[in-house]
């Protein structure tokens, strides 16, 4: 949560606390860092740091206008999107992988995920590993062997 306030915090922690059982509901693995000891910038390192692919910001102005902040690790993009849409159905995820064994294995220790699949059309392009930032070719297809 980015707040200034502890009304803002509490509001924000309250529309935090509906959106997190969707997302688990979905076999997304959610961490809600409210800890009020460190500044929004120091918590997104320090997440950036542990490889956290994806950081959900929510401050008083999403929480008005209905929005959160979705920062991407793998493209280094960000991007606002309404609540709304945020709880997207599960499955494959289309990541870039930097090639190696033991980076495979640490996201299936991590998500339980695994390379499903490396497509034969895929196009070439260059990228940064979900869970390395290490320079990556292509994209692969992660999915949760059921």
């Amino acid at each position: 949560p980015i707040y200034r306030t502890d009304q803002e915090r509490a509001a924000i922690a309250k529309r935090v606390d509906e959106i997190i059982p969707e997302l688990r509901a979905k076999g997304i693995s959610v961490k809600f860092d409210n800890r009020d000891t460190y500044k929004p910038g120091w918590k997104f390192a320090e997440h950036e740091l542990k490889g956290v692919p994806i950081r959900i910001a929510m401050g008083p102005r999403d929480l008005e206008n209905g929005t959160v902040e979705i920062a991407r690790r793998d493209t280094l993009t960000k991007e606002i999107v309404p609540q709304d849409g945020l709880v997207n159905k599960g499955g494959f995820v289309s990541a870039h992988w930097d090639g190696t064994a033991a980076t495979e294995e640490r996201i299936k220790e991590l998500t339980k995920a695994t390379i499903r699949c490396i497509p034969h059309n895929n196009k070439k392009e260059e990228g940064r590993c979900v869970l390395t930032g290490n320079p990556s070719k292509q994209r692969v297809l992660f999915a949760k062997a059921y």
